[in-house]
C-alpha cells in the first residue's frame, strides 16, 4: 500500500477495497494496518469506515473468484464472512446478463436473507 501520507491520515474517513484487489485473506491485515495507521493520526477506529466493494451475480455461477456468485444461500454466506473481517458496509456493482433480474433479485432475495442472517 506504500507510505500514507500524514494528512491523509488526518482527513481521511474510509477505506474502499475491491474484492479482486483485497481478497479476504488479505483484507483483514490491510484493514488492521489501515485503522492502525488512523490511530497513529490519533483517530478512533469508528471514525474510519469500511466498505467492500463486490461484484455480485445472483443466480448462475461465476468462474472468477472475485466475484460473489450463486444461489442466494451461498451468496448470503459469503456476504456474512466479509462482514467478520470488520467491514461495516458493501457496495454492490450487478454482474450477470440481466442487471435488472440481478438488481430484483439482490433486493427481494439476498438483501433480507443477509439483514436476517447478519441479525441472528
Amino acid at each position: 500500500m506504500g507510505d500514507v501520507r500524514s494528512r491523509d491520515r488526518e482527513l481521511g474517513d474510509g477505506w474502499i477495497p475491491s474484492l479482486d484487489l483485497a481478497p479476504p485473506e488479505r483484507a483483514r491485515s490491510m484493514r488492521e494496518r489501515i485503522l492502525r495507521t488512523a490511530d497513529e493520526a490519533g483517530r478512533p477506529a469508528d471514525a474510519i469506515s469500511c466498505i467492500y466493494n463486490l461484484e455480485v451475480r445472483v443466480g448462475g455461477k461465476d468462474a472468477d473468484a472475485s466475484v460473489v456468485s450463486g444461489e442466494t444461500g451461498r451468496i448470503v454466506e459469503r456476504l456474512l464472512g466479509l462482514l467478520d473481517l470488520g467491514f461495516v458496509g458493501m457496495n454492490f456493482i450487478l454482474a450477470g446478463p440481466d442487471v435488472v433480474e440481478q438488481r430484483e433479485r439482490l433486493g427481494l432475495e439476498v438483501l433480507p436473507a443477509l439483514r436476517a442472517a447478519a441479525s441472528a
